[in-house]
């Protein structure tokens, strides 16, 4: 499986509500890994995850919001 496939079905398994995919799905955006930096999907994705109750993306989106990369930013 290539790159595309792998972020092809990171990003089905997110949109059909895992959790972890969500969270994962944030890191890349976020890095820029597999798909382009994007720090706006990067907070949506830790948004779905963290609603979930996943500390790591609710950490995350907290310094998304601390720094104001791709939300607006709130202390």
């Amino acid at each position: 499986m290539n790159e595309i496939d792998e972020v092809a079905a990171l990003r089905a398994k997110a949109n059909a509500g895992d959790a972890s995919a969500q969270v994962n799905l944030g890191f890349m955006y976020r890095d820029g890994g597999g798909v382009p930096q994007d720090y706006t999907q990067a907070a949506e994705w830790y948004r779905q995850a963290a609603d979930q109750g996943v500390a790591a993306a609710q950490y995350d989106l907290g310094v998304n919001y601390a720094n104001g990369e791709g939300v607006p930013q709130d202390d």
